[in-house]
């Protein structure tokens, strides 16, 4: 057991309320920190147990005095997978509390989290058990939704449901939604017998609820195929003659559905026929291939050979998603257009809906609907995205000329270059896109656990890189982009900076790099930011290149959340860059000007650099807004130096720095 504790917590045994609680838990999802389940293991267990320690005795003689402590240690775990062992230990904890204490001790919100964690365990009647009593949330508020909702009023309501926590009730998930997953007829069968599952009654009504929760009454039901193929996901369609294809009379603009491709499967096809069976018959299907090679030809003909109005192009160089709806935005014929990806499913009323909303309202600029992800089981637990219904960034369809003469094109990116796209768009128009259908979805999105945003987003977490994206982009909306109308041209250099991680891919992204000089710093925190700067400017001076490591801190928990404009300017300037842990960094030397941080974030990260030398400035002079205190504070920092930069690095000697 590590003797490390922070005396100056702000959080502890009697500090443990509500908002605290609630500010604390957030900010741990956010900054991966470990520390923060040393800190509820020591709630727990009044100082007993660090949680490691916990971990090997929870089960047996471990007494426990602060059961909301323990019982948030758990749901920490299994929201915040760093390590593989992490799900097992949430089930263990929860296990042992609902053997210990009974399931009277469980609120709302760990029974639905616990839920989660046994279907993930393979436990599903555990996960009904759990949800036997747990009363749903407004079970009739679906007759009241609007036809459309404006987007950031239906985020804040959605946002709104966190507060709820306080009061240890989860109102993000729809209890009816997860009991309805736990009863997945799918759920560990072969997919020859899923397929044949799919044929059955029982299957048939269990889509029924499935579709009610997801869906709603205002569009047509979903069903299965009279022939089932593939999988579950693939077989789904609508057998309303309301939502047969064509079946819609109103007369309206083209639109142009925009589908990217590389490296195709069997699962194109479900995205194209969901496309061409859309009741809104004007519609051309733009598949552009990004340069997947000769070996797809086959697929890619057979995709161009179901429908006249399909059109297939291909890339010459591989360039991203972006760089292909950039060229449909010029090579499109609809007057609208919209985009979906190649692997999903839209429901047939999708684009009906959506053009129906920009008609009936002839001043607007777009519009965006809902989605949530399911497994090709149908499973939503499995997806990793906490059954979220949420926005579908392809789903945005616009005015698509006076759209791109205005703002230009999506940025040069390969990643939340849609996002992006959307702000923007809303910024340049002083709009806000609203979400048709609100609250209920018209796109299934495939949780194939692959895909661009892989291992990128989690609950209240998203990796460093992106959220520099964001704060990039933010930053040139509101300040740089008034000067050339928020306009992107198609070719040419990024018009704001852009982190390496959303602008290539993979082993490019991670490429070797050679700075003389690396600054760990906080970059939320202003008093950090101050001592960044005057040591960036020092070394400047000296002719060195520069770069930041972004360094997190739970504490205080009213930290900023984005980076702040003296930052982002020179970022944009080209004279200073970002780093982190996984780039192939050789550096001259590293700076730790955040050492408070280091420690309260750690995650146990091994890094991927070359170091010659290494400095950390002395806890006592550090300048940040919270620094721990504790006896072994200095001990565990040099710890945790050594398992991120190795023996070799952090050896008996760690030079200071003032």
């Amino acid at each position: 057991m590590s003797d490390f504790k922070v005396a100056n917590s702000p959080v502890g045994p009697r500090r443990y309320n509500r908002s605290k609680r609630l500010t604390f838990l957030f900010a741990a999802l956010r900054t991966r920190s470990l520390i923060a389940r040393d800190e509820l293991a020591n709630i727990a267990t009044a100082g007993a147990c660090d949680a490691e320690l916990l971990y090997s005795v929870i089960g047996s003689a471990v007494d426990v005095s602060n059961r909301r402590a323990l019982l948030d240690l758990a749901w920490l775990l299994s929201n915040q997978p760093i390590f593989e062992h992490d799900l097992i230990n949430a089930d263990r904890i929860y296990a042992h509390c609902l053997k210990a204490f009974g399931l009277g001790e469980f609120s709302h919100m760990h029974k639905t989290n616990y839920a989660m964690v046994a279907l993930r365990m393979g436990d599903a009647p555990l996960a009904r058990r759990l949800l036997a009593k747990t009363r749903l949330v407004l079970p009739f508020a679906e007759r009241f939704f609007p036809q459309a909702l404006n987007s950031v009023r239906m985020q804040v309501l959605q946002e709104s449901t966190n507060s709820a926590f306080m009061l240890n009730r989860d109102y993000t998930i729809s209890t009816e939604f997860l009991r309805i997953d736990a009863d997945n007829p799918f759920r560990g069968l072969s997919m020859h017998d899923a397929l044949e599952q799919a044929s059955t009654p029982e299957a048939a009504a269990w889509l029924a609820r499935l579709n009610n929760e997801i869906c709603g009454n205002r569009v047509a039901p979903l069903a299965f195929a009279p022939r089932p193929n593939g999988s579950p996901f693939d077989s789904l369609t609508v057998t309303a003659a309301s939502a047969r294809p064509g079946a819609s009379k109103m007369k309206g603009p083209k639109v142009t559905v925009v589908m990217s491709a590389f490296q195709p499967d069997e699962h194109i096809f479900a995205a194209v026929h969901s496309t061409l069976a859309q009741t809104y018959a004007n519609i051309e299907l733009l598949v552009i291939d990004d340069c997947s090679g000769e070996y797809y030809d086959d697929i890619l003909k057979q995709v161009a050979e179901l429908d006249p109005r399909v059109r297939v192009l291909r890339q010459p160089e591989n360039g991203g998603t972006y760089r292909i709806r950039n060229r449909a935005m010029d090579e499109a014929a609809g007057e609208l257009i919209t985009f979906q990806d190649s692997d999903d499913w839209m429901h047939p009323q999708r684009i009906e809906l959506q053009v129906a909303n920009l008609i009936y309202h002839p001043d607007a600029v777009g519009n965006i609907s809902l989605s949530t992800r399911l497994t090709d089981r149908l499973e939503a637990v499995e997806s990793g995205r906490r059954l979220r219904i949420g926005i579908c960034e392809p789903s945005l369809m616009f005015w698509r000329e006076k759209v791109r003469d205005k703002i230009g094109y999506f940025d040069h990116v390969r990643k939340s270059g849609d996002s992006e796209f959307r702000k923007r768009m809303n910024r340049a128009f002083d709009v806000d896109c609203p979400v048709v259908h609100p609250f209920k979805i018209l796109t299934l999105q495939r949780a194939d656990n692959g895909g661009l945003t892989q291992g990128d987003l989690g609950f209240r977490w998203i990796t460093e890189f992106r959220t520099h994206y964001r704060d990039s982009y933010m930053y040139w909306h509101s300040k740089l982009g008034k000067a050339t109308n928020w306009n992107v041209p198609r070719e040419g250099t990024n018009q704001f900076w852009a982190p390496r991680g959303v602008t290539m891919l993979g082993a490019d992204a991670r490429a070797t790099r050679r700075f003389d000089l690396v600054l760990a710093c906080n970059l939320r925190d202003n008093e950090n930011v101050r001592a960044a700067l005057g040591r960036y400017q020092q070394a400047l001076a000296e002719g060195q290149s520069v770069a930041f490591l972004q360094l997190n801190n739970i504490y205080p928990r009213t930290l900023a959340r984005s980076i702040g404009a003296p930052v982002m300017d020179l970022l944009n300037s080209g004279k200073v860059d970002m780093v982190y842990p996984n780039d192939h960094i050789v550096a001259g030397r590293v700076e730790v000007l955040a050492p408070s941080a280091w420690l309260m974030s750690h995650d146990g990260t091994e890094f991927n650099w070359e170091v010659e030398d290494l400095a950390i400035v002395d806890l006592s002079a550090t300048r940040e807004q919270f620094v721990p205190q504790g006896k072994t504070i200095a001990d565990d920092l040099r710890l945790t130096l050594r398992r991120s930069f190795g023996p070799d690095v952090v050896g008996g000697h760690i030079e200071r720095v003032s």
